[in-house]
């Protein structure tokens, strides 16, 4: 819903809400720019240090930066996108503006994360 919502410039839970009760008005017919993610996932293992997380929320058209791992927590085998620990969201006038800002934002970025051994 982020993601419609940066697109269109609308907010999509109003929409929802309104278009169930038969207005349909507030649903733009098109997108005013591009927005994209990046899901976050430090690695299987012990996260011993997160970094450049502002630096990655000061980059042009970066929107949103979220990590919800932190020092010392225990990161399973990624299975799925339940396993995600974090995003980046950011948009851009062209496709591939936002593309490069979600890359280059989601590789600031890096978690140092201590193998697990058996």
């Amino acid at each position: 819903m982020n993601l419609l919502a940066l697109a269109y410039q609308f907010q999509p839970w109003e929409a929802l809400v309104r278009l169930s009760l038969g207005d349909g008005s507030s649903i733009p017919a098109t997108a005013s720019t591009f927005a994209g993610a990046c899901l976050l996932y430090p690695g299987t293992g012990k996260v011993v240090a997160i970094h450049g997380l502002d630096e990655a929320r000061t980059m042009p058209g970066v929107y949103e930066v979220k990590c919800h791992a932190k020092p010392g927590d225990q990161i399973s085998e990624r299975l799925g996108t339940g396993q995600m620990k974090g995003h980046v969201l950011a948009t851009g006038e062209t496709m591939e503006q936002c593309k490069d800002r979600v890359s280059q934002a989601a590789k600031m970025v890096r978690f140092d994360v201590e193998a697990r051994t058996l």
